[in-house]
């Protein structure tokens, strides 16, 4: 059961992902992760990219519900 789900929604996050060039953190949020300034200006800058992580979380959170609610109706018919 959890290889198949997890396979599924390794797919989905690189298509939730792709706008953002990569799915590693400093790819989606766009900011070099060793400069104080760049993280500053994540966690309270006015131009943050930090919405959209929260963003990316809310929909993978929602993904990965889809497609653990599939599998189990899945689950239940066998």
């Amino acid at each position: 059961m959890m290889w198949g789900a997890s396979q599924k929604f390794i797919k989905q996050f690189d298509k939730l992902t792709e706008p953002y060039g990569g799915k590693n953190c400093s790819d989606i949020a766009r900011i070099d992760w060793t400069n104080k300034d760049d993280v500053k200006q994540y966690s309270s800058g006015d131009n943050s990219t930090r919405d959209d992580c929260i963003c990316l979380v809310g929909d993978s959170a929602f993904t990965l519900g889809i497609i653990l609610d599939k599998e189990l109706a899945r689950l239940n018919r066998s």
